[in-house]
């Protein structure tokens, strides 16, 4: 196995811009939602998850298509009982 060395505790290698950065994420309040704090939250309140709305809109599309053509092919007769 290798070992692991932590940058963070080796002398000398803590930059000012390293410091300025941890310091502006440590100053970052939290949301979890068992808080109920919504400060700092946007319209979307936090929302972060789910499909994109374009494929939701594909999908749709493409089920109509398939369920058209399904349709059409059934009533010219080249799939279903008259096709034999």
């Amino acid at each position: 196995m290798t070992e692991t060395l932590c940058l963070a505790n080796v002398p000398g290698v803590h930059t000012k811009a390293v410091r300025a950065t941890e310091e502006i994420l440590m100053a970052a309040p939290s949301h979890s939602p068992e808080s109920g704090d919504d400060a700092g939250r946007g319209p979307d309140h936090g929302a972060t998850g789910g499909t994109p709305r374009w494929v939701v809109v594909v999908g749709i599309v493409i089920a109509v298509a398939l369920l058209g053509l399904i349709v059409f092919l059934h009533l010219s007769g080249a799939i279903g009982p008259g096709a034999h």
